[in-house]
């Protein structure tokens, strides 16, 4: 069975997109240095995994700011054209620029490494039992998006159907497009309580455990 880990990421932001100008992301400053404890936790915890480990930016040029570990496999050429209006339709683009690389496994395990791991409790209860694996969001009525695992051939056939531009337009949210399809669609999933993660909340500039 093959698995990785895949990380979008938009490192150095645009300060004039629409995203910023509604301080809606994390300065470049504080984005630098979240990043790199995100990345290095989440690559330490899974060094003896046999996991290919990506990033997939779709920022500006980050690599003379940030120390990324060797094991990451960097992927450059993202478009982010929606991305600068919404973070959903942002990470849309990203999977769908890298089809051809998350059709190789069998699985990946989506994390967005702004964000820091407590531990890995989340991805080893994945590896001791693998499936389609969610947290729910507030009011059971979503799922938490910056850790899960899915099926590859889950996440291709629901980009089919849901496009980057639907997201910007109708002003919606991954959280619960995502939640939506494998409902409506009655696909499989399981749940746990937790990610077990801090999670920086950019607009109210607090940490949440999550």
């Amino acid at each position: 069975m093959k698995i990785c880990i895949f990380m979008p990421t938009t490192i150095i932001i645009d300060n004039k997109s629409k995203l910023s100008q509604q301080n809606m992301l994390e300065t470049n400053k504080k984005r630098l240095i979240q990043y790199t404890i995100g990345i290095n936790k989440i690559v330490e915890l899974n060094r003896t995994n046999c996991f290919d480990i990506y990033i997939a930016d779709n920022g500006e040029n980050f690599e003379s700011k940030i120390k990324i570990p060797e094991s990451v496999i960097i992927i450059k050429n993202n478009p982010n054209i929606y991305g600068k209006i919404n973070k959903g339709a942002g990470i849309h683009e990203i999977w769908n620029n890298n089809i051809e690389i998350i059709s190789k496994y069998n699985y990946i395990i989506h994390f967005e490494p702004r964000q820091e791991l407590i531990d890995n409790s989340f991805i080893n209860n994945f590896i001791q039992n693998p499936r389609t694996l969610f947290t729910y969001g507030q009011n059971n009525n979503h799922f938490n998006t910056g850790l899960f695992a899915i099926k590859t051939n889950e996440l291709i056939s629901y980009l089919k159907y849901n496009h980057s531009n639907d997201i910007v337009q109708n002003c919606l949210s991954l959280e619960y497009i995502l939640f939506n399809y494998y409902i409506n669609n009655n696909i499989t999933y399981d749940v746990i309580d937790k990610m077990n993660l801090k999670w920086h909340d950019a607009y109210t500039q607090k940490t949440y455990i999550m």
